[in-house]
């Protein structure tokens, strides 16, 4: 049987050498400096603005609180915050915030 040594075949030295002649440094990319995170411009009191929903039937300081309290009503605020042309997503929002206030409504007062 033959070796492992003899079913090798010899590799050219000019293979080897195009190699490494070909190998360079690599050239330095610059890193942008991180950027201070900016005040997001809205309510002075820490609070996102609140969308107008007066067409539902709801007054501002209650639709506040209870974004405070409920999870999804709060995630939707938050869409609706960042994402303010999608009238989709106000209509929707608006829609179910005043249905989950009735139902709040309806618990505290039987």
């Amino acid at each position: 049987m033959k070796t492992s040594e003899a079913k090798r075949k010899p590799v050219s030295q000019g293979a080897k050498a195009s190699r490494e002649v070909g190998a360079g440094t690599r050239a330095q990319s610059s890193t942008r400096p991180v950027q201070a995170e900016q005040p997001r411009a809205g309510a002075t009191d820490g609070t996102a603005p609140m969308p107008d929903l007066g067409k539902y039937g709801i007054v501002e300081s209650a639709a506040r609180e209870h974004v405070r309290q409920c999870e999804s009503c709060g995630r939707a605020h938050k869409h609706v915050v960042k994402n303010p042309r999608d009238a989709m997503a106000l209509d929707t929002f608006g829609r179910h915030m005043a249905t989950c206030l009735a139902v709040q409504a309806t618990k505290t007062n039987p």
